[in-house]
Order: structure tokens, then sequence, then C-alpha cells
């Protein structure tokens, strides 16, 4: 009756042992996708900021384009304003 006990409570040591050690593998796993997804969200946050940098450096570019072209309509305008002017008086003389 004792070697049945010895060998029952041998064979529940060794299967409590190997499930220790799966959890721990197991858990190491996890533990090392943890880390890689932290570290794949820091590269995208880093873009994320490149790429927001970008974006308000092309919204100042475009704004800068929209401003001079409406300066230059405005030139062109009152240039044409001033010619219409000058015909005018000279036409007038």
């Amino acid at each position: 009756m004792k070697e049945t006990t010895d060998k029952i409570t041998l064979e529940y040591k060794s299967k409590i042992e190997l499930m220790k050690n799966q959890h721990e593998g197991t858990q190491n796993v996890m533990t090392e996708k943890i880390s890689q997804l932290e570290s794949v969200i820091t590269d995208l946050k880093k873009q994320n900021e490149k790429l927001y940098t970008q974006l308000e450096a092309a919204y100042k570019k475009v704004e800068d384009v929209a401003l001079r072209a409406l300066d230059s309509s405005s030139s062109s305008k009152a240039f044409a304003k001033i010619e219409t002017l000058l015909n005018e008086k000279s036409k007038k003389e």
C-alpha cells in the first residue's frame, strides 16, 4: 500500500512540477509579447508625432501660398484700378 501511495504522490508531484514549468513558460512568452507590443506602441507614437509635425508644416505652406496668391491678386487689382484711373485722366486732358 505504501508503494502505491508513494508512486501516486510522485506522479502528482511530477505533474504539478510540469504544470508549473508550463505556466512559467507561457508567462514568459506573454511577458515578451507585451514588451514587443509596448515597443510597437512607442514607435507608432513617434511616427504619429512626426506625421503631425509634417502636417502642420504642410498647412503652414498652404496658408503662405494662399496669402501670397491673395496679395498678388490684390496687387493686380490695385494696379488695374490705377491704370484705369490714369487712362481716364489722360482722356480728360
